[in-house]
């Protein structure tokens, strides 16, 4: 399948039937989408203000957090309260050497690219850590005008090998597979809706050709630790995922901290998280010192999901042209956020 993934029913049906739950007591009707819920609220001040703290996993534990230690035993999937919603993942590597190749390959290729970079103090120092990181492909917010793809500057020539790499392919579709696995539904929406809008803008440019995903970042590193945030211009109910990679024991570091529901999770090389990083507020723990570590994230900007719903529309036009759908659409507003948490599955769905 172009631009995604047709995942075999026995590949469904052998994983999901031992899929793992961590199970969690988050109240997702809670947590801090916009109303129309193609966006998240921003962090508040406070948030904010702690957002450069960095945190062992020791002093966690004791804070009440729950520690997860990795298992290489396929899926384990994050389940939230009493309906046992799925609101993320963290999903085995496959087995084999070509694997493990291909992750060694893209971590080198990463490490070279990214020595060569000559980056600029601004993208060595932002909201989500300080590390050299480069965002690559298509966006959209209320200040654009449509959709439009990221503009990479000097970098360009360094984004085009990175997504020309077969291995950077590779692991950019197995994620988007294990996508498809744990989130059928959002996974049916993106490609349903994206599908359309790279169809009606064929200037933008899809990155990957077996990944549903339009945007990634490349985290360079060489030891990426985000601060505590959200990705809050990200579709909400939607899962970014994340991938580690690099050289360092993920019992000792590069935990992944999702706040609200008070899980430190091991992450080692190669392996993926899938997580709402809009809503969930995630950080890291940091590395020993003289280990590297490097992650690579696809993701999907809610503007896109919310520029086709409204039929390749500004709301603002809307509002001016159409005021008949415009009270249509403040109408459902206080009822989006629940109809979107419907698109995740219950645990017994993904295992039947």
């Amino acid at each position: 399948m172009a631009n995604g993934h047709q995942t075999r029913p026995e590949v469904i049906s052998a994983h999901m039937k031992i899929a793992e739950p961590i199970k969690t007591s988050i109240d997702l009707s809670s947590l801090p989408s916009t109303q129309p819920a193609y966006t998240a609220k921003r962090q508040t001040r406070e948030e904010l203000a702690e957002a450069d703290m960095t945190h062992t996993a020791e002093e966690l534990i004791t804070d009440g957090f729950r520690y997860v230690p990795w298992e290489n035993n396929g899926v384990r999937l994050l389940v939230a309260g009493d309906e046992k919603k799925v609101f993320g993942a963290v999903v085995g590597q496959p087995k084999g050497d070509s694997w493990r190749e291909a992750v060694e390959a893209v971590t080198q290729l990463m490490l070279k690219e990214g020595a060569q970079a000559n980056f600029a103090h601004k993208e060595q120092h932002h909201r989500r850590g300080h590390f050299p990181a480069t965002n690559v492909g298509t966006t959209h917010s209320q200040s654009s005008e449509e959709p439009f793809n990221l503009n990479n500057g000097q970098h360009s020539g360094m984004v085009e090998r990175l997504l020309a790499d077969e291995n950077v392919q590779r692991v950019a579709a197995f994620a988007s597979a294990s996508f498809r696995l744990v989130a059928p539904r959002i996974y049916s929406q993106y490609k349903t809706t994206l599908d359309k809008l790279f169809e009606k803008m064929p200037l933008l440019r899809r990155i990957f050709p077996k990944s549903v995903f339009p945007t990634c970042a490349f985290n360079f590193g060489p030891r990426v630790c985000t601060s505590k945030h959200r990705d809050v211009l990200n579709c909400p109910y939607g899962l970014c995922a994340i991938q580690a990679l690099g050289y360092f024991d993920s019992t000792k570091g590069g935990h992944v901290i999702l706040w609200e529901p008070k899980l430190i999770i091991e992450l080692p090389p190669g392996a993926i998280i899938f997580i709402p990083s809009a809503v969930i507020t995630h950080s890291n723990t940091p590395v020993r010192d003289g280990e590297i570590r490097l992650s690579f994230t696809q993701y999907c900007p809610g503007g896109l999901i919310r520029f086709v719903d409204h039929g390749f529309r500004l709301e603002r036009d809307i509002k001016a042209n159409d005021k008949k759908y415009y009270a249509e659409i403040c109408r459902e507003r206080p009822y989006r956020w629940k109809k979107a948490l419907s698109l995740l599955s219950t645990l017994s769905e993904l295992r039947t």
